[in-house]
């Protein structure tokens, strides 16, 4: 091979040398692409919940003439109705966002409170934007105990075979059938 065929064979790439070699491009290509996950991993998710008529809306609802199945066509379902008074109407929605770990930050809120008088009326309507009225609920983590007993695994698994049901102390019981063959009568 003479220096001209090098140099014109280097030219047009197929002498051309790699930096990384042929092992080392997969594994650049690799620790690239586990970057990419990790990072788009830690972005927090932004949702919004719950639905807000547009402002249209409020403006068409006139206090003591709009009625609830006009508020319905106009603004949707309501998200919540008052658990003892069904007079009111609440549209809620929100703007979360959740980041890492699962932990969840309240962005916006908006609450719309429809209220009806007793002929079914629209009687006061309030639009409430901002988050002082967000009240966290502690869940409780109690577990309310049942009667009977809990089964493993395998018993829960094996239990039904043979038509019979597992005792206490795990002996298959038959069925139950409290007729003997000679006392049922053929007619």
């Amino acid at each position: 091979m003479s220096p001209s065929t090098g140099a014109s064979l280097r030219r047009f790439g197929r002498l051309r040398p790699s930096a990384f070699g042929t092992r080392g491009r997969g594994a650049v290509i690799g620790v690239m692409l586990i970057g990419a996950l990790l990072v788009s991993a830690c972005e927090p998710a932004i949702q919004v919940h719950g639905h807000m008529p547009d402002d249209a809306a409020f403006s068409r609802i006139t206090l003591g003439a709009t009625s609830r199945d006009e508020v319905v066509q106009l603004m949707g379902s309501p998200t919540s109705v008052a658990t003892f008074d069904d007079r009111r109407w609440y549209y809620i929605t929100r703007k979360t966002e959740t980041g890492a770990f699962d932990q969840t930050d309240i962005l916006e809120q908006q609450v719309v409170m429809v209220e009806f008088d007793e002929g079914g009326f629209v009687s006061a309507v309030e639009k409430q934007d901002g988050l002082e009225q967000v009240q966290e609920v502690a869940l409780v983590d109690r577990v309310t105990p049942t009667k009977g007993r809990e089964l493993g695994f395998f018993e829960q698994i094996l239990g039904n075979f043979g038509g019979g049901r597992l005792t206490k102390k795990g002996q298959q019981q038959g069925p139950t059938d409290t007729t003997s063959p000679t006392s049922r009568r053929r007619y």
